[in-house]
């Protein structure tokens, strides 16, 4: 089998597609295990899944897992290598330019701001952002001993 029954565009967009199917049956698999969600304040998962789910969900991911081997080896995709380091910096700085685009000054786009937001949520906001900021460069610190090689994707 040769690389033309791709081009290259067509190749990159089967890499992403099934890079993101792969992800999806890991969350489905690990939601699946996992029946006490970790406490949140915004955010609240009820496990309504069927109660045979888990115990049902090996064969169907085995034989979804089989078949996006199949489609890489006819499409001769490659396997790309995501640095954890780079993922969790990208979603930080995603968490820190929202926060910034959710600042008193700049709800001012959405209307009159109360004044207290300026006084109570504003620092609020910044140390949120301080937070996130330090998490982002603790991630950014060279990893001790990586069996993995590095990553070249967030």
């Amino acid at each position: 089998m040769s690389h033309d029954l791709l081009n290259a565009n067509q190749r990159r967009h089967f890499e992403v597609l099934l890079s993101m199917i792969e992800r999806a049956l890991l969350h489905v698999e690990r939601t699946a295990r996992l029946r006490d969600f970790p406490p949140s304040v915004l955010s609240a998962v009820t496990y309504d899944l069927p109660e045979d789910f888990a115990a049902r969900l090996p064969s169907p991911l085995r034989e979804a897992r089989t078949t996006i081997g199949s489609l890489a080896a006819l499409l001769q995709l490659s396997q790309h290598r995501t640095s954890a380091r780079r993922s969790v910096q990208a979603a930080l700085s995603t968490c820190i330019i929202r926060i910034d685009d959710a600042s008193p000054q700049e709800l001012t786009g959405y209307g009159a701001v109360h004044p207290q937001l300026f006084t109570e949520m504003g620092p609020l906001l910044d140390d949120l952002r301080k937070t996130l900021t330090m998490l982002s460069n603790l991630a950014s610190r060279p990893a001790s001993g990586r069996a993995d090689g590095g990553g070249d994707r967030p």
